[in-house]
């Protein structure tokens, strides 16, 4: 079973609730909303928080669908270039830049990508599962 464990920027879930929860055996995964809103830089410090905490891996939201490929390979190459953990990106599609974004973050090292079938989802929908695994 995976849990994951949500955070916004820049408040934290609890260090001792990730310890319980690596305690039971659980995978840990990092998932920071609204990065739209936050630097590279903070980024990058809450998610060196949540590495240092014993997550398995890090997700940035691009919640707001408000990231054109230049943010995207900004923030995605500083996570990849600073963590010693895999780095995710999951998309909104409200620019229509759902899968390009995705194919960003991919150049830029993510090795976790969210997607959805038929890119159902909030806003205008996210990235298309369908589209995704062609890459």
């Amino acid at each position: 079973m995976t849990c994951q464990s949500a955070a916004t920027v820049p408040r934290l879930t609890s260090l001792n609730a990730h310890k319980l929860r690596l305690d039971q055996g659980r995978e840990i995964y990092g998932v920071l909303m609204m990065s739209h809103r936050a630097s590279k830089e903070v980024l990058a410090e809450e998610s060196y928080k949540m590495e240092s905490y014993g997550a398995q891996g890090v997700i940035i939201m691009d919640s707001a669908g408000a990231f054109l490929p230049y943010d995207v390979e900004e923030r995605i190459s500083t996570l990849v270039d600073r963590l010693n953990i895999p780095v995710g990106f999951h998309a909104h599609n409200n620019l229509g830049m759902g899968i390009a974004n995705s194919i960003t973050a991919l150049e830029a090292g993510a090795t976790i990508l969210d997607g959805s079938a038929r890119g159902f989802g909030a806003g205008a929908g996210n990235a298309q599962l369908e589209v995704l695994v062609q890459f």
